[in-house]
């Protein structure tokens, strides 16, 4: 699941428009291929050396436009392609500290020359351990200064190649877009939970629903087979976050540690609130070491309200 589709559909056909900017030492590849389905995007480069790259898909466009050392203000293409975007990302490699000074002045002259749009910086870091604490990013990139702007922006920190930090870009943008707050306290519906251990072993599975039909028993089968890839997927990280749909489901799956937790939510429930609550129980489980696991009996004293009684 793109990270974005939930936005294409609730934008009433309206156009949306990103600019991602950063320098060029940025993966920007590895995050678009997050946010949009790139093998059904339409896309187009400009024959010259670090031109702005486009994507489109169905009413969105991303445009990912490499900065060398100076704001390209005098280009024609950036106050079209940039200053007339809904939205803007500055991506930044946190293991790349060495640049942190040049990130920190494109980002004050980007926030004096554009025109009072939203601002989203995105910390990228690696697969493995953050570089920076979200706090040290923030001194490092003199954010005190950014704030006192007309429209502060935010920082936030992702790493595309586990999925971690990626739906915080979603929640950002119907924040921004969609004028969307609060989704963190709407009560979602946990149907199904399934707990396994870092090398793929299964160690409880609940179904937490009151009604079972095929739907929900082909979404139990489907998530289990979905949790078994990820978890062999994220077998080299420590820490990991995915989202996928079937039919009238969501899955949500989590790393965390040794253990991973795989949720089947339905279609409408909060992503963000289900990581929350996925993020509370591994830490939960983690503090009981190694006891024996009553998965249900745990979700329901953590979260009465989000777990149906079956």
């Amino acid at each position: 699941m793109n990270a974005l589709r939930d936005i294409f559909s609730r934008m009433n056909q309206k156009k949306i428009s990103i600019a991602l900017l950063g320098l060029p030492n940025v993966n920007f590849m590895t995050l678009i291929q997050k946010l949009i389905s790139i093998d059904e995007a339409v896309q187009a480069t400009l024959s010259q050396e670090l031109a702005p790259k486009y994507y489109m898909q169905n009413n969105l466009s991303l445009v990912a436009w490499p900065l060398e050392n100076k704001i390209p203000s005098l280009n024609p293409l950036w106050e079209r392609s940039v200053l007339g975007a809904d939205a803007l990302f500055y991506l930044f490699d946190t293991n790349e500290k060495e640049s942190l000074t040049m990130n920190r002045q494109l980002l004050e002259k980007l926030v004096d020359s554009s025109s009072n749009q939203p601002l989203l910086i995105i910390g990228l870091f690696p697969s493995l351990d953050l570089s920076f604490s979200l706090r040290e990013l923030k001194t490092s990139l003199g954010f005190d200064i950014l704030t006192h702007k007309n429209n502060p922006p935010e920082v936030i920190t992702c790493s595309p190649s586990t999925g971690e930090g990626v739906f915080k870009i979603s929640s950002w943008l119907k924040k921004t877009l969609l004028n969307e707050e609060g989704t963190v306290s709407n009560y979602i519906q946990i149907r199904v939970a399934i707990l396994l251990n870092s090398k793929g072993k299964v160690l409880s599975e609940v179904v937490l629903s009151s009604s079972v039909n095929i739907s929900l028993l082909t979404g139990f089968q489907e998530l289990q087979r979905k949790a078994k890839i990820f978890t062999k997927k994220m077998s080299r990280h420590p820490s990991g976050e995915e989202v996928l749909e079937l039919s009238e489901y969501k899955f949500v799956l989590v790393k965390s540690g040794s253990m991973i937790l795989a949720l089947l939510i339905n279609l409408q429930d909060s992503i963000l609130r289900a990581f929350m609550i996925a993020y509370d129980i591994l830490k939960a489980l983690h503090s009981e070491n190694n006891q024996p696991v009553d998965l249900e009996d745990l979700i329901k004293r953590l979260y009465p309200l989000d777990a149906p009684s079956s």
